[in-house]
């Protein structure tokens, strides 16, 4: 990977060298950048600890409403345990989501700065002094039309990227013109010049990650694991819904509608409230 003239492979290998370190010991997780490669491949939230947790205890609150039913506890119990048990789950998973999408952009932040942190591997001063005169020669031996295709063509496949100094230097020439300012900006966005860790499959692991979270965030349900190849599941689960499926359930398989006392009690939360149940 090339950023600006920065070739971080060539680097890593020098440093290497110069150790007198080898290749596994240098890949080992003491290495900063193997670890961080490490934590964004197992990025994905429903990898994630609190994930499995809020499965394991909507099981569970499925299995508690199923015994409260087989009890015969009134429907009104049976409700009011679960709309307080689901609210605990709830709150916990978005409290991991919240800290899960602290992490990620932690880890944003910690792979720029190590890259931004290497130092050019110029060939020479002189001749990326040169190199970068030439390029100051082509531009501005430009007129507009010659500029406009200039960068159009910029986009095509296989084109070698431009340097951060030369896509600076093709936004400052082209500023006067928001057209080709708009079409130079946009190139050098999409290529993420002068941030070209972004382009790794890395970042694009954390930055999917974050897209679920966002929307895990925002959702007023939790997502079943994705399957069949998804890379986010659309299976929700409405946890402030489960006792209603199982008692429906049960009036519709056994017709069990008039067997429930109505004896009324304080609503329980199954994972602090009444522990026993909970194993």
């Amino acid at each position: 990977m090339k950023i600006d003239g920065i070739n971080a492979d060539e680097i890593l290998a020098k440093l290497r060298n110069k150790a007198g370190v080898s290749d596994a010991k240098t890949n080992s997780k003491d290495d900063p950048l193997t670890a961080l490669q490490d934590k964004a491949m197992n990025s994905a939230p429903y990898n994630a600890p609190y994930y499995d947790e809020a499965l394991k205890q909507i099981g569970k609150l499925r299995k508690y409403c199923q015994s409260r039913v087989n009890s015969q506890d009134s429907r009104t119990n049976i409700l009011a345990d679960s709309s307080k048990s689901a609210k605990y789950i709830m709150a916990q998973f978005r409290d991991g989501v919240s800290n899960q999408i602290k992490e990620l952009k932690q880890w944003q932040r910690d792979y720029s700065n190590y890259y931004r942190d290497k130092k050019a591997d110029y060939e020479s001063p002189e001749v990326e002094l040169l190199r970068r005169q030439d390029w100051d020669s082509k531009l501005h031996s430009m007129n507009k039309t010659d500029l406009g295709r200039f960068i159009q063509e910029l986009a095509q496949p296989g084109r070698k990227p431009l340097t951060k100094y030369e896509a600076d230097s093709l936004l400052s020439y082209a500023k006067d013109d928001p057209k080709l300012y708009a079409n130079a900006k946009g190139y050098v966005e999409s290529r993420h010049i002068g941030e070209e860790w972004k382009n790794s499959k890395y970042w694009q692991e954390v930055q999917q990650s974050l897209s679920i979270l966002n929307t895990y965030q925002t959702s007023p349900f939790i997502y079943e694991k994705p399957q069949n190849g998804e890379w986010i599941s659309h299976k929700a689960i409405n946890v402030n819904d489960i006792a209603n499926e199982v008692l429906n359930s049960q009036f519709d398989k056994y017709g069990l509608k008039g067997k429930y006392n109505n004896e009324a009690r304080q609503a329980v939360n199954i994972f602090e409230d009444n522990k026993n149940e909970e194993d």
